[in-house]
């Protein structure tokens, strides 16, 4: 699994702790998850259109 790579990425982006409804990388991965089927390259590009969305497009 690459949990022990996606987590602390997802969860400490830039070296500390974010839990904030800011971080663009935990709502596209709470959105990925909300998306997980069978077919994993649904899942890939839900996720990735849900962070470019929250990133460029709101500013996060």
């Amino acid at each position: 699994m690459l949990t022990a790579i996606i987590v602390p990425a997802v969860l400490m982006p830039q070296g500390e702790l974010w839990l904030s409804p800011t971080n663009p990388w935990l709502l596209a991965a709470l959105v990925l998850v909300a998306l997980v089927r069978r077919d994993l390259l649904t899942t890939i590009v839900g996720g990735m259109a849900a962070f470019m969305l929250l990133r460029f497009g709101f500013g996060f």
